[in-house]
Order: C-alpha cells, then structure tokens, then sequence
C-alpha cells in the first residue's frame, strides 16, 4: 500500500510539474503572441470546425497576508502564505453536435481532483443537454469561469450558495437554453464526483436570464436563480470567511452544523451591466432550511461591486450564457502597448444571525488591482477588510491582502 501511495504522489508531482513547464513554456511566449492577430493556428488544438480536440492549461500562483484585531480573535492569525491555488489542465472536444469537457487540478492536496467531466448535446443551436461534473446553475459570479473573474474572490454571501455546500461542481444533468439576449437553465444534481456523488441529497435548480440592454458598447443583466435541495448528507453548515481562499480555515462567524435538515432553499438575483470601461456586478441571495432541531432560520447576503478600466478597454458580456467574457486588452503589453488596467472595489454583507446567537453578521469591503498584461497573462492585487458587526466575536475586524498571478490559456 505504501508503494502504491508513494508512486501516486510521484506521479502527481510529475504531472503538476508537466503542467506548470507548459504554462510557463507558454507565458515565456506571450510576449511574442501578444502582437498574433489570433489569425494563426491554435498549437493545442488539433482537428477543425466542429470536430477537434482542445487542450488549456490554467495556473494560478499567489501569495496572501492576513492579521486580525483584537490579536487573540481567530487564535491570533497574523500569517503569510503561498500556494499554487490552481494548476488545471483544461479538455475540451467536440464532434459535431456532441461535446464535452474534462478538467482536473494538480494543486490540490494530497491528490488531484477531477473539476470538471461531463458531455453535452447540441439539440438545436439553442438548446444543448449536459451530464456529469459540472457547474451548478446557480449565481452570476459562480458560473462566470475563473478566466473573466472579476474578483480574486467571490463575495461572503457565496456561502449560501450551492457552490458552497455541493462543491466547486456537481454531478448532474442538465438542460440549458440560449438565445442572443436570454437564457433559461435547469438541471437536478447530487454532490461533487471527488466525495460522493450520490446519496447525500438531490438538488434542483434553475436559472433565467435577461439583457434587456445588448450593444457593442453597453450590456445590461438581470437574472434570478433558484434552488432546492432534499435530504442532504452530511450535515450542512454556513460560515463568514476573511475573504481569501489561503485561510479558509478561519471562520469570522458561523452558523455551526445543521444535523437534521430535511430541506434547503434559496433565491439569487442578478443586476450587472457593462458600459463604456465601467462594470457592474451585484447579487442577492436569501435562504432558509428546515431542520428538525434548530428550526428554519432565515438566512442572507449581498454584495456590489464596481470596476473600471483605466486603459481603453471594455468587458464584455455573453447574453447567450448570461455571463461576462474573457477580458482581451485593446493593446497587449510588448513594445507597442501597456495592456489593460483596471481598478475596482466591492462590499459584501452576510446575515447569519437567525441561526442562534452563536453566529453573527458580518460586512466587508473589498479593493482590487488587475493588470491584464496579454489575452493570457494576469496580475491581480487584493485587500479585503472584515467587520464583524453581531455574534459572540462582535467589534473584531481582519485584513488580508493577496498578490495573484494569472495564466489563462
């Protein structure tokens, strides 16, 4: 067993470094692909129009900083860590009317995890079937991919959020139409392929979408979500967090377990827009459950954020999928342009307090640099300040700051 183990770790690291050696090999030649008018061939793509395999490595690298007052709150963090937050490699294919993708991420610890494995059929050029691991239909900021994020990091009122309980992605299947200015998704889940699939609750979701303003220059968003889930094992907790995924073993406030949940539900809205350089991003999300012992508590959080870019660029927005799209600067760093430079802020607010006096509310405020040097090349500079304003931890507060860098092939 022990070999086994060992080689499985070696074989991890192996593939982790393949990774990295690829993405490095390519950020070492974005600065020459940074002037390529995308007219040239794909070298990791092979096969054409609607039959080809393609693959995207994705490597995320970041250093982060955080303390907290009064000193002995939250055992006295005041911490700097690295990680490699991600180092996915992305495949995706197409034959025809079917498709699919498979992803796995080598930085996670102590073994690899499959983020993404489902297939789809295209029934119409609207309307495509979806089984496997994937998103839940569920929060504008969780089905907008890691490419276009906006934020370091998604917002406190994430934790009531399917992406919370279920897992980055779960297995379901789902039916999901788009058109040029809507879209309408629905689909049943279970829980992520990496823990237990199913028989620990069915989820059933859905999501509508609406651009009511869809220009080259301007896009407005509307959208609502809703989801409900049975049954769910094991027991289901909610929780503040600093605000970045290095310490997300620190919770600000908590509700503590649920143990006896029959039922969950939540609603999401949306309202986002993309005018001229400035965007608008805003969810949100109220919930309640059923639980035999505790009751059903009502649960909520919000945020809004707002960036601009400083540079001549615009970010712009898919009405088919009801998400923002990959930022492409006008002028890609290298000897003729700078890239694109933007500057953004976000508050946050989340409300567990219903859930007895042993959690608490908290707010936070958010502060956020990016520099998109090419199409593939990311830096990112956070600082998020924590308030919490009810619950047995009332008055204490906690920075974390956070340096980021991007490979999105």
């Amino acid at each position: 067993m022990r070999s086994t183990s060992v080689a499985a770790a070696t074989l991890t690291e192996t593939v982790r470094y393949a990774i990295s050696l690829l993405a490095g090999a390519c950020m070492s030649a974005s600065a020459a692909l940074a002037e390529d008018t995308g007219s040239g061939p794909d070298p990791l793509r092979f096969g054409s129009g609607d039959r080809y395999v393609m693959f995207a490595p994705f490597v995320q690298f970041e250093i982060g900083h955080a303390d907290a007052d009064p000193d002995d709150f939250l055992d006295g963090i005041d911490d700097t860590r690295v990680q490699y937050r991600r180092a996915r490699l992305y495949t995706d294919f197409k034959f025809d009317r079917f498709g699919g993708e498979f992803t796995f991420d080598l930085a996670t610890d102590p073994d690899p995890t499959v983020v993404y494995g489902y297939l789809n059929y295209a029934v119409t050029d609207e309307l495509t079937l979806q089984v496997g691991q994937q998103k839940a239909l569920f929060s504008l900021q969780d089905l907008t991919s890691a490419r276009p994020a906006l934020f370091n990091e998604d917002s406190q009122s994430s934790a009531l959020q399917p992406g919370g309980y279920l897992g980055v992605a779960t297995v379901g299947a789902t039916a999901l139409y788009g058109a040029r200015n809507w879209s309408v998704s629905a689909g049943v889940f279970g829980t992520d392929v990496n823990v237990e699939p199913f028989g620990q609750g069915t989820s059933v979701m859905g999501r509508a979408t609406y651009g009511p303003v869809l220009t080259d220059d301007a896009a407005v968003h509307l959208g609502l979500s809703l989801v409900g889930t049975f049954d769910p094992e094991p027991a289901l907790s909610f929780a503040g967090d600093p605000g970045l995924d290095l310490f997300s073993d620190v919770s600000t406030i908590s509700t503590g377990d649920f143990t006896a949940v029959e039922s969950y539900e939540a609603a999401n809205l949306e309202l986002a827009a993309s005018v001229g350089r400035f965007t608008l991003e805003s969810e949100y999300t109220l919930a309640t459950l059923d639980d035999r012992e505790k009751g059903s508590p009502f649960l909520h959080g919000a945020y809004v954020g707002l960036l601009a870019f400083l540079t001549d660029d615009h970010r712009t927005y898919d009405g088919s999928t009801g998400t923002f799209d990959k930022v492409e600067p006008k002028a890609p760093a290298g000897p003729d342009g700078f890239g694109a430079l933007e500057v953004g802020g976000r508050l946050d607010y989340l409300d567990l307090s219903d859930a007895g006096p042993d959690a608490g509310t908290e707010i936070a405020g958010t502060g956020i640099l990016n520099w998109y040097l090419t199409e593939k090349l990311r830096v990112s500079l956070s600082h998020t300040y924590t308030a919490v304003m009810d619950g047995p931890d009332d008055g204490a507060d906690f920075n974390a700051s956070l340096l980021r860098f991007w490979f999105t092939y």
